[in-house]
């Protein structure tokens, strides 16, 4: 069952974890709430798809339904607009992505309705409207999804299956890189410098394979080697390591003195919640920067300040 996920690359525990499951469907007809977590563009969603094609009842593929939580109003919404005209008395597998930001309500019902620990108990009633409601899970499977599982209910995180995605390795996002260009040609030096301008997921590393196609068309060119990997990064305005302006305005800063976060914040103009979520995780995963109170440049941090200033030269 390994090889439903044939076409995707890397994430190897979570194929594992996942056919297990498939193969569990097979004989059992049963699927467990399962909640996948990752940082955005991990692969979430594309790994969703495919597990739901291969579950299969009578050799029909279930109707594969993404929602976004956001878009959910309350409870009375996710029934008029949702189950009613799209699950009922269907074989489904429903995505349902950005779970942290699931109404109270619809919290709360599905504190209830995904109460199934016994494998044997396959339906649940659940009463709404002064009607009772029957969620069968031979023919349902639900999927969470979200990048910030701190924030969904601590009852209801503890009803699902947690499925763990992982950072790409640079081999990986180089893969990734190479299955999405069209008959294009890399040195091996470039392609290495290449995926160490991703950031670390699979939906960068699509995106930086659709800016060099259009690079080389432009150019003209079949095969794309170190010069070109230089003129590539600086007509986009890419720095060496993937980095953003701003974290090499942070690696400057901080190769100053330590600082705070509220400093970092007042120095760049960025405020603290963007410079946690999209700027310091990044600079942490790297090895860039390291917090023991303070934020603190790290060596590694240095010499890549070193090579963005040498690059820019």
């Amino acid at each position: 069952m390994k090889d439903a996920f044939s076409s995707l690359i890397g994430q190897e525990s979570v194929k594992n974890r996942l056919s297990f499951y498939i193969e569990a469907f097979q004989k059992t007809h049963r699927m467990p709430a399962m909640l996948f977590s990752g940082q955005k563009g991990i692969g979430k969603t594309e790994f969703a798809k495919t597990f739901s094609n291969s579950l299969k009842i009578g050799g029909a593929k279930k109707e594969f339904i993404e929602i976004n939580c956001s878009t959910i109003k309350d409870l009375r919404y996710f029934f008029d607009q949702i189950y009613y005209p799209r699950i009922r008395g269907k074989n489904v597998s429903l995505l349902l992505d950005e779970a942290h930001c699931l109404p109270q309500d619809v919290t709360a019902a599905f504190l209830t309705i995904f109460n199934t620990e016994n494998i044997k108990i396959y339906k649940k009633d659940f009463d709404f409207d002064g009607n009772r409601i029957t969620f069968d899970f031979s023919r349902l499977n639900v999927i969470f999804a979200t990048t910030e599982t701190n924030k969904i209910f601590p009852a209801l995180k503890d009803r699902f299956v947690q499925v763990d995605f992982e950072p790409y390795s640079s081999e990986e996002l180089a893969k990734i890189v190479l299955k999405n260009v069209c008959k294009i040609r890399f040195s091996k030096s470039a392609l290495d410098n290449l995926s160490k301008t991703i950031r670390s997921n699979a939906r960068n590393a699509m995106m930086r394979a659709n800016e060099i196609q259009l690079y080389c068309a432009a150019k003209r060119i079949r095969s794309f080697g170190d010069k070109h990997f230089k003129d590539f990064l600086n007509r986009l305005g890419i720095l060496p390591l993937g980095l953003t302006s701003s974290e090499f305005q942070i690696l400057k800063i901080l190769s100053e003195k330590e600082a705070s976060l509220g400093q970092i914040s007042a120095s760049t103009g960025i405020s603290r919640a963007a410079l946690q979520r999209d700027h310091e995780m990044f600079l942490l995963q790297r090895g860039l920067v390291e917090i023991d109170g303070k934020r603190k440049i790290t060596y590694k941090g240095r010499e890549a300040l070193e090579e963005i200033k040498n690059f820019k030269k």
